[in-house]
């Protein structure tokens, strides 16, 4: 994976959504789109590979996070990474795991046929995410594992996990003005940048 470098994968961090021995990439936004493939799913799990410890003389099992084709995670019970053997791993058991798109579903009724077209011909899959102050449906990612997501009355917002922050950046009109126009990753981007 061209991906796996210094200039890109930056550092990583526990989730801040706080899925147990689960931490997010921190990543080169500036270079996202040289490895984004958006003929890829937008999000699905590398499981079953399982990597030696040396220190404990077991295999560990890790799970990799797949978004649009580049590394956004990784999910593993130690972190104490000099305890393992990179060149002793087991891949007899390798699958991917793909979520079905409810969360389309779930995210489309709160809309008129009208818009439900609009949303349905920009987004093929989402997922939600759960906070304290309501769920938010996956757009697309923006740099360094911080995301563009929609509430289900329309508001975009922008999820920055580092420090936690929800900053709204458009309302439903725009929303769907900048989705009509090819408009929306764009101008998101803008504001982003300028954080």
């Amino acid at each position: 994976m061209p991906q796996i470098n210094d200039d890109f994968l930056i550092a990583f961090k526990e989730n801040v959504l706080g899925f147990k021995d689960s931490y997010t990439f921190l990543l080169n936004a500036k270079l996202e789109p040289i490895y984004k493939n958006k003929k890829l799913p937008h999000f699905f799990i590398l499981r079953g590979l399982n990597i030696w410890n040396s220190k404990e003389n077991k295999f560990y099992r890790i799970e990799l996070d797949i978004l649009s084709g580049y590394l956004g995670g990784f999910n593993i019970a130690s972190i104490e990474f000099s305890n393992f053997d990179f060149t002793k791993f087991d891949i007899s058991e390798i699958n991917e795991k793909h979520f079905e798109n409810k969360d389309l579903n779930k995210l489309l009724i709160n809309f008129d046929e009208n818009e439900k077209a609009i949303i349905s011909k920009y987004l093929d899959t989402t997922y939600s995410i759960k906070l304290s102050d309501g769920i938010f449906y996956y757009i697309d990612s923006i740099g360094n594992g911080d995301v563009i997501v929609l509430d289900k009355t329309g508001t975009v917002y922008l999820l920055i996990h580092d420090p936690a922050n929800k900053i709204k950046i458009f309302s439903k009109e725009e929303f769907f003005e900048k989705l009509e126009n090819k408009t929306l990753i764009m101008e998101a981007t803008k504001i982003y940048t300028a954080l």
